[in-house]
């Protein structure tokens, strides 16, 4: 008997032993358990916050896309209206350029008809000058044709009496 007690001693202490065993295995199994879902959690809980995280980033890469896509846009209006511009200037350039081009020959065309005109008028009163006697000579001219006219009028007149004069002293006689 003696050895089945001890038996069932020693048997009672493995029993102990291996209660303990699985107390302590159940409470590292346990605080595993609980330190697994508390690490899914905080897994979960930062996994939540990445995601609010990337739908900011989203949200505020979509707006900055937005803005940025508007700014591009602007700024090929802005490109698009500054060529408009530069080939508007350069035509404005060009026809100022022979705008110049044309004022300068209307501006040397009227120096050589300003000079023409001083030649013309040089010579128009040379002419004058030259033809201011025989204008004279003409105006004396028509002067003798008149006194000539007049005279012969009195001539004819003159005539005429004598004709009517000698007319009567015939009659007469």
């Amino acid at each position: 008997m003696e050895a089945l007690e001890l038996q069932l001693k020693f048997a009672t202490h493995d029993r102990d032993s291996a209660q303990e065993s699985l107390r302590r295995v159940e409470q590292e199994r346990d605080s595993a358990v609980e330190q697994q879902q508390e690490s899914w959690r905080e897994t979960k809980l930062n996994s939540q916050k990445i995601d609010s995280l990337l739908q900011l980033l989203t949200t505020k890469e979509s707006d900055e896309l937005r803005e940025l896509r508007r700014q591009r846009d602007r700024s090929r209006t802005t490109e698009a209206e500054l060529s408009s511009a530069q080939k508007r200037v350069a035509e404005l350039e060009s026809r100022m350029e022979g705008l110049i081009r044309s004022e300068a020959k209307s501006a040397q065309a009227l120096d050589e008809s300003q000079h023409q005109m001083d030649e013309v008028e040089a010579k128009l009163e040379k002419l004058q000058r030259e033809i201011e006697p025989l204008r004279r000579l003409d105006e004396a001219q028509k002067t003798r044709d008149q006194d000539f006219e007049q005279i012969r009028s009195q001539l004819q007149m003159q005539e005429k009496q004598e004709v009517c004069s000698v007319s009567t002293l015939m009659d007469l006689n």
